[in-house]
């Protein structure tokens, strides 16, 4: 099985809190097969980002829905994507630009 790495591994110590890094709202939250418990917001002006294996137990504030801002922690670096369980860890993150992946680091640098 081959794929595309769309996104970013960001480690962290199993447990550590995963914030939001703009204001948006969740729009879904689903098990992937490959790469686990996943939250998707919709950060605005077509920015969606996807934030994959967190842990199994969310915030309850993390609901369909709900609009939070930026900072907002929804959710823990887990362990639940089966495809990258040997890796150290992390929390995945993909960021889309009107439907088109790009790299989350423009999204993530201080000086923005």
């Amino acid at each position: 099985d081959f794929r595309t790495h769309g996104g970013v591994d960001i480690t962290g110590d199993m447990g550590s809190p995963v914030r939001l890094f703009a204001n948006g709202t969740v729009t879904e939250i689903y098990d992937d097969t490959s790469f686990g418990k996943t939250v998707v917001v919709d950060h605005g002006n077509g920015v969606t980002a996807r934030y994959s294996n967190l842990s199994c137990d969310l915030p309850q504030t993390t609901a369909v829905g709900a609009a939070l801002e930026g900072g907002t922690v929804i959710g823990a670096v887990g362990n639940t994507a089966a495809t990258e369980c040997a890796d150290v860890s992390h929390v995945h993150l993909e960021i889309l630009k009107d439907g088109v992946r790009i790299d989350p680091k423009a999204y993530l640098s201080s000086e923005k």
